[in-house]
């Protein structure tokens, strides 16, 4: 069912994200498959400077909209680190499941996101916002 796109990481991204893999407290409290996941994500995607990263790619702080398929719920929420993660605000880690599949993919993907005790869902992303850092951006619609 899942589709699979090219993945971009913007480069300021990837140096975050890089840095939160080698932070010791990090790597006191971080899982190995949440760890592993994030390291795989960033060995898998294309590193491009921010000016080249295509139009409506998940980066930090983007706000998505995603659906659960095949008929799930939509849902809003904003991929940040995992010290600014707080789901009742809709902000999810870019270490959970969710945040890692969303991560370097633009809208319209569907993509496999593998939950805990082997379970998995499919979602499609319906719209990326730019993020939070840049100014006046709008939705990107599949």
């Amino acid at each position: 069912m899942a589709n699979s796109p090219e993945m971009f990481v913007c480069s300021d991204d990837a140096v975050v994200l890089a840095r939160l893999l080698d932070d010791r407290c990090a790597d006191a409290a971080l899982a190995t498959d949440e760890k592993g996941g994030l390291a795989e994500k960033l060995v898998e995607a294309r590193i491009v400077a921010p000016r080249a990263l295509p139009r409506g790619v998940v980066r930090l702080d983007s706000r998505v909209v995603y659906e659960e398929l095949p008929a799930g719920p939509r849902r809003q929420v904003m991929v940040v680190n995992p010290r600014d993660a707080d789901a009742a605000a809709g902000r999810i880690s870019v270490l959970s499941p969710i945040g890692r599949a969303l991560l370097g993919n633009g809208a319209g993907a569907v993509i496999e996101v593998a939950l805990p005790a082997g379970r998995s869902l499919f979602v499609r992303i319906v719209e990326v916002g730019a993020h939070e850092r840049a100014a006046n951006a709008e939705l990107v619609h599949a």
